[in-house]
């Protein structure tokens, strides 16, 4: 009860922010030079700590943990799917993910197995940043956060909502705050390390994966491409 009310709260204050925040078409360009030190530190910090964390998780725990992790993962977030699917006024899609999240807590052993796939629909994600722009409040100035990585005022605002709706952050008291700041670090680690190659894998294989991994946008391009993909995602 006290999460729900959280994330209500959140809807309501994003409802009262709404027409003060920019759109995105908006001067920003202010910001930019906070955003590209911001960039420059997320970068330093991918390359020096998250990505060798993933690489030693990556030697210990095979791909297939690291994919039952990633399940486990995906099926926390179907509260979230539930909850914004409903906001949207997608009955059908609300059905589906809380179909898929019963089959997979049960059956699927917490979701580590994926079994509603045989039975049920596939539905895209929906996030609490998606059921915003439903409602036409605008992203704001682009915004690249320390540790956090690209957003905009109404993504972070979602993001608590979404947090909200994670039964992680449904446990009491700071064990809840402990427990759900542990489970996002040990995604970030999980995810990176499921597009590695296997620690034992051709030289040829892991200097692919090296090209994909600096394969960096410049500033103004990662910028587009993230609008891009906003515009995408409120359109679904």
């Amino acid at each position: 009860m006290r999460a729900t009310s959280r994330w209500l709260g959140l809807l309501a204050l994003a409802a009262l922010l709404g027409t003060a925040l920019p759109a995105h078409a908006d001067d920003d360009s202010w910001l930019d030079s906070m955003n590209r030190g911001s960039r420059h530190f997320n970068f330093w910090m991918f390359d020096h700590i998250l990505e060798p964390a993933s690489r030693g998780y990556n030697f210990v725990m095979p791909k297939w943990g690291q994919q039952r992790i990633q399940n486990l993962f995906e099926n926390l977030e179907r509260p979230r799917d539930i909850v914004n699917s409903l906001l949207q006024g997608k009955g059908r899609r609300a059905g589906n993910h809380l179909a898929s999240f019963l089959v997979n807590t049960t059956a699927g052993l917490g979701g580590m197995f994926v079994l509603s796939d045989r039975i049920l629909d596939i539905e895209p994600p929906e996030t609490t940043n998606e059921t915003l722009g439903f409602y036409g409040i605008p992203p704001g100035p682009y915004l690249v956060v320390p540790l956090y990585g690209e957003t905009c005022p109404r993504c972070l605002l979602g993001s608590l909502g979404d947090a909200a709706l994670d039964p992680i952050f449904w446990i009491p008291g700071q064990a809840g705050f402990y427990a759900g700041l542990g489970a996002r670090g040990l995604n970030a680690v999980n995810l990176v390390a499921k597009q590695m190659p296997t620690p034992f894998a051709s030289d040829s294989e892991w200097e692919a994966y090296h090209e994909r991994l600096h394969d960096r946008h410049g500033y103004g391009e990662a910028k587009r491409l993230f609008f891009e993909n906003q515009e995408l995602d409120i359109a679904d």
